[in-house]
């Protein structure tokens, strides 16, 4: 589903999903921005599909240098 309004293949892959997913069972949707969750919701919206939207969570990945200090660094056992 692309970003913004709702075009023809979200709402098309909507009513696929819906037709093989079986009662009681989930759909996730992992978005890579909340752009795509408002377009779904509005796809929900205009097809009036049985979904509940439960929560929406953003989760924020960030990579950090950590390292092992070197031998040189260590605290020394000499006193």
């Amino acid at each position: 589903m692309g970003g913004g309004g709702a075009d023809a293949g979200g709402l098309c892959a909507l009513l696929t999903l819906t037709s093989v997913l079986k009662p009681d069972h989930f759909l996730v949707y992992y978005p890579p921005n909340l752009t795509q969750v408002v377009t779904l919701l509005e796809h929900l919206k205009i097809l009036a599909l049985p979904y509940l939207q439960e929560r929406t969570l953003e989760v924020i990945h960030r990579e950090w240098g950590v390292h092992s200090p070197s031998p040189s660094h260590t605290p020394s056992s000499n006193k």
